[in-house]
């Protein structure tokens, strides 16, 4: 009987013992993940907010006025899916931005209406002749039609 209770006393003490330094060993990770700054920005509009850098969604774009990359008319910047007017597109050239990405579009009439010639650019950066392949008529617009901006 005695031993019993001796040995249920030992037992009992251990337990106490163990939770009390288990509560420690919490309290301590505890403060351990207080001392870090963590910030997490689910829905916050700060203005220490770390900026995320955007991929480029631009490319460069060469017009010329003639079949065959004659005559340039303009060396420009252009954004996907906006029609830009310019007159007397004869043949262009896109630069290796955002390559494979989306369609070059000339067309023969403003705000790409009218008889368009596609260009995949997962086929070909360049179109050398857009007014031949328009029927002889010079394009008046073009675009790049990119789904993925």
């Amino acid at each position: 009987m005695i031993k019993a209770a001796v040995l249920g006393s030992i037992i009992l003490g251990s337990s106490l013992a163990s939770a009390v330094n288990s509560y420690d060993v919490q309290q301590n990770e505890n403060q351990l993940l207080d001392k870090y700054d963590l910030k997490l920005y689910l829905g916050s509009e700060s203005s220490d907010r770390p900026k995320r850098k955007r991929r480029s969604t631009k490319l460069s774009i060469q017009l010329y006025g003639d079949i065959d990359y004659n005559s340039p008319i303009q060396n420009t910047t252009i954004i996907p899916n906006k029609c830009y007017n310019q007159d007397g597109i004869g043949s262009l050239k896109t630069g290796k931005q955002s390559k494979y990405r989306g369609v070059i579009i000339a067309c023969t009439e403003e705000d790409c209406y009218g008889i368009c010639q596609f260009l995949p650019r997962r086929v070909s950066n360049y179109m050398p002749k857009a007014s031949d392949q328009l029927g002889g008529v010079k394009a008046r617009s073009y675009s790049w039609i990119s789904p993925y901006y």
